[in-house]
């Protein structure tokens, strides 16, 4: 054989080799060109390929279904911000509204007070907003700040549930409380009250008359569990991955309250913590939500063996 012979041969060979090269990638090219092209006003769109079952094709549904989370996510945060911008401009036109007829003409002492009063409200009501925020961006980031000290779980179950004793009686809910011994950890009590208070306010508001809310606190090994349990309507199957996500808000009656906030800050607290938080539930007969929380326990601390009574 001539060199003229092997030369032809290795220049198709090298040819042949830059198709299959081309034709194994152009799916990629096509995707990358595609990706481009995407902004916050075309995340409808989706990436187009004919072979579903092949590699490239594979690559393609998974960017898809990416595309579809981010385009999910994007659309809660729009809600999201027209709702809140909605619930700032609501009682600052309140306080305006009652600063300016008051300073229209002069009022009694009394009514003075009753405008600041009322205003207080409203100032309160967007404090607790912003901080809700801010603690939100903290936990995003990581540097959740925490008051740590000796915290004795089962007082401070105690103290919730006397919180929240009335309004249960009021709305004919039995609200229970099951401490299995005195258990004390290292944390942050103000955070841990605030945790326990946003579960027993949502297991209250959606368990109807005649039904049960139920606190549990126990110990396993060097694991302290809280556990939250209702009677309610139960949370839909299609939400439960979700229920922990900024901003998210189900399909379960009466939902149209708060802004997806509570839950998310929640889990933050209690991953700062060291600790676990999750969920069940169950929608129909028998419906009810129960949440279980794990947080490790002080080094020095041991729970006693009695059951304390009620």
């Amino acid at each position: 054989m001539t060199i003229g012979w092997w030369t032809a041969v290795l220049a198709l060979a090298l040819l042949g080799s830059w198709r299959l090269a081309h034709y194994a990638t152009q799916p990629l090219h096509l995707a990358q060109a595609a990706l481009q092209e995407l902004s916050e006003d075309k995340l409808s769109e989706r990436l187009f390929y004919p072979e579903a079952d092949d590699e490239p094709g594979r690559v393609f549904a998974s960017l898809n279904h990416l595309l579809d989370q981010v385009e999910e996510a994007m659309e809660r945060q729009r809600r999201f911000v027209g709702s809140i911008t909605h619930d700032i401009r609501t009682p600052l036109t309140i306080i305006r509204g009652d600063t300016e007829v008051a300073l229209m003409q002069e009022r009694t002492a009394k009514s003075y007070r009753e405008v600041l009063e009322s205003n207080l409200e409203e100032v309160e009501r967007i404090g607790k907003l912003v901080e809700d925020l801010l603690t939100l961006s903290r936990g995003h980031r990581g540097d959740l700040s925490l008051r740590v000290k000796a915290v004795h779980l089962d007082m401070l179950l105690r103290e919730v549930r006397r919180q929240y004793q009335e309004a249960a009686s009021a709305k004919g809910v039995t609200l229970s409380l099951f401490l299995e011994g005195e258990v004390e950890i290292e944390g942050d009590r103000d955070r841990l009250r605030q945790v326990l208070t946003n579960l027993v306010e949502n297991a209250l508001h959606y368990t109807p008359a005649g039904g049960k809310v139920d606190l549990s606190q126990f110990q396993d090994e060097n694991v302290a569990r809280i556990i939250v349990r209702d009677t309610g309507v139960g949370i839909e199957d299609k939400d439960l991955p979700h229920i922990f996500e900024p901003f998210y808000r189900g399909a379960q009656p009466g939902n149209h309250q708060g802004y997806g906030l509570g839950l998310a800050i929640c889990q933050h607290i209690v991953q700062a913590h060291g600790g676990k938080i999750w969920v069940e539930s169950q929608v129909g007969p028998d419906s009810g939500t129960t949440f279980f929380i794990s947080l490790p326990l002080r080094p020095s601390a041991r729970a006693t063996s009695r059951v304390l009574t009620q």
